[in-house]
């Protein structure tokens, strides 16, 4: 089993290079590290990406990450947080979502792994692009 300090070096490492995958359009950063005997889940921005399971991931990621590629956009990390236990790390972030035009989203990432034979595979992924405060969406005044 690796140390906690490798497998936090190799989540915030994998989730650095997913980032520089959507510039690049090349999708084996996010496909090729999607667990495989984990069920993995993704959740996205939009109301209907919430996808399960390992071919399902492999085929949105893939079309997604021409898709963004394609139009120009790029991932900036924002200050990775990773932590890991046994087999399991987990990383959060705020990055930073660029247009071609400059204009910038900030966007919140969790990423969970597990090792899977011999190396590290995101089993969880969940971005989000903040939208409303809670008054807004709640219509009370939650502390933050």
């Amino acid at each position: 089993m690796a140390t906690t300090t490798t497998l936090t070096s190799a989540i915030t490492e994998m989730l650095t290079e997913m980032y520089a995958s959507v510039a690049s359009g090349d999708p084996t950063p996010w496909a090729g590290r999607i667990a495989q005997h984990h069920p993995p889940v993704g959740i996205g921005t939009d109301a209907l990406e919430y996808w399960i399971g390992h071919d399902k991931l492999v085929e949105v990621t893939t079309a997604q990450l021409h898709g963004m590629s394609a139009a120009g956009i790029t991932f900036t990390p924002g200050q990775i947080w990773a932590d890991s236990h046994g087999d399991v790390a987990w990383a959060t972030d705020q990055p930073t979502l660029r247009m071609p035009d400059g204009t910038a989203l900030a966007l919140r990432l969790t990423v969970v792994a597990v090792k899977e034979d011999g190396e590290l595979r995101w089993t969880h992924f969940h971005l989000s692009a903040p939208a409303a405060a809670n008054d807004e969406v709640l219509d009370l005044d939650l502390d933050t």
